[in-house]
């Protein structure tokens, strides 16, 4: 059986790159085959889906193109399909359950159920301007249809019906056979960006929106079942973002503007009664950069985000969790509980108390000795904890001789970047050999729109908000 796997990126720069690894080794090719998609300047990729089996990529795109890839083809990943049929972006697709057709939508108005039969490719529009049989048409009916937009598509589980939501805060269902409609469907105030299937009963879908609401549908009666506010107090309510139902259909769960996830379902809450209501890493938020060779890293140690060592868990205040909850973080599963109790320091910042996580020392394979606690000046900081820890991962694997070899064509990210180089490297912490050095280890600063990073200073909880703020985390 052939190993090889593909691992699939699209971007802003209108590219589209297939990763080749093989599946039992997970190594990687270094270079992937790229498709640069760009037919207009300033060109998109804003969407994606690939097919149930795997073996077909569906792309949209703001200059309008619609492109389909043969990613199993003999000669590797193969363009088969590219057509200019919406006249704007090219914002939604999605394949179906249970065969090769897909549906995508468009600012146009227009979303089209697309297939493969006797050599070509054919299409099903679906006009959303579109009205039921006896339906009573808006005064404004003209403006209306030409102004409204597809928001998102879906399928049933079936793949008997396509269900389309649009920018009037409406929702269609459509015969995916036909193109024919079937029912329109009005609960939601604002837009509605998820639509999700039951993985088990074809009538049921849901729906959630920018208005906090979310609304179970039968799609063969048109009629709501059971509807959700996500209400946050004092605060309105929260926008839908995304929702998944689990797949034996019993639960799903959402997640909303604030940063809450809520569970739903039809079993007991008694076994989510444990779980805090407020769950961070202390490293959340941290702002990452870019280093002369355009890797991401974390600002504060210069080290690579995935490479630190596990985080703490806690409060939207900066406060740590007991031991048995640490250990529910991966990697410090088997931690000592001295070294899942971190300290914790209060400073006065611009007069409001500022919780800092300080972290004990412990090497690994030493053995804990008592000793008086250290006044808060003196104790270590968690970066203190994990330049050390990082040494000491290296003196470890350096003795057992545990270093990988890189793959071929193989650049480390720390060359050039005043990191240090040789085996003195190993015993310099990243902030030491960038003085050593005397290069600046990182780049220019960017914003976190740009580089998809939430920056700090927006999130900083003052005094008077956490008086206001009761978050909502689990229903």
């Amino acid at each position: 059986r052939d190993e090889n796997r593909y691992l699939v990126s699209t971007a802003n720069d209108g590219c589209v790159c297939f990763w080749r690894y093989n599946a039992t080794t997970d190594e990687f090719q270094t270079q992937p085959k790229k498709f640069v998609e760009r037919h207009k300047p300033g060109s998109q990729l804003v969407c994606s889906s690939f097919s149930c089996g795997g073996v077909f990529l569906a792309v949209g795109s703001t200059d309008n193109y619609l492109r389909v890839y043969h990613i199993t083809a003999p000669a590797g990943p193969t363009k088969i399909l590219e057509i200019e049929q919406h006249s704007d972006h090219v914002d939604s697709l999605q394949f179906s359950n249970l065969s090769t057709r897909f549906v995508s939508g468009s600012k146009d108005g227009v979303a089209h159920i697309w297939y493969f039969e006797r050599q070509h490719w054919h299409n099903i529009p679906l006009k959303m301007s579109e009205r039921l049989p006896n339906a009573t048409a808006p005064a404004n009916d003209t403006e209306v249809a030409r102004k409204v937009r597809v928001s998102m598509v879906g399928w049933t589980c079936d793949d008997v019906h396509v269900i389309t939501s649009l920018s009037d805060h409406s929702l269609k269902v459509w015969y995916s056979q036909t193109g024919q409609l079937r029912h329109v469907l009005y609960g939601h105030e604002d837009e509605v960006f998820v639509i999700e299937a039951h993985p088990k009963d074809s009538r049921l879908f849901l729906s959630g929106g920018h208005d906090g609401a979310i609304i179970l549908w039968d799609v063969l009666t048109g009629n709501a079942i059971k509807s959700f506010y996500n209400s946050i107090d004092g605060q309105g309510h929260g926008a839908v973002f995304d929702c998944k139902f689990s797949p034996d259909g019993l639960m799903f769960a959402s997640t909303d503007s604030h940063g809450h996830l809520s569970l739903f379902g039809v079993m007991s809450h008694k076994p989510y009664d444990k779980v805090p209501d407020q769950v961070f890493f202390h490293t959340d938020y941290r702002p990452v950069i870019r280093d002369n060779n355009h890797y991401a890293i974390d600002e504060q140690t210069q080290c690579a985000p995935h490479l630190m060592p596990p985080p703490f868990l806690v409060d939207i205040d900066g406060n740590p969790y007991p031991p048995n909850y640490q250990r529910l973080v991966p990697g410090r599963e088997s931690c000592s509980d001295s070294q899942l109790v971190p300290y914790v320091a209060v400073h006065n910042a611009n007069g409001n108390d500022v919780a800092e996580v300080l972290a004990p020392v412990e090497i690994p394979g030493s053995q804990p000795q008592p000793s008086s606690p250290q006044p808060l000046a003196v104790r270590p900081t968690i970066d203190d904890m994990i330049q050390r820890l990082q040494r000491e991962q290296r003196r470890l694997t350096h003795e057992h001789d545990y270093t990988a070899q890189p793959p071929p064509g193989y650049h480390d990210p720390r060359v050039g970047t005043g990191f240090g180089a040789g085996a003195d490297a190993h015993n310099q912490s990243p902030q030491r050999a960038r003085h050593a050095s005397g290069q600046r280890t990182a780049g220019s600063r960017r914003t976190g729109s740009v580089e998809g990073v939430r920056q700090p200073a927006n999130f900083m909880s003052r005094d008077r908000e956490l008086n206001q703020m009761v978050p909502v985390w689990a229903k």
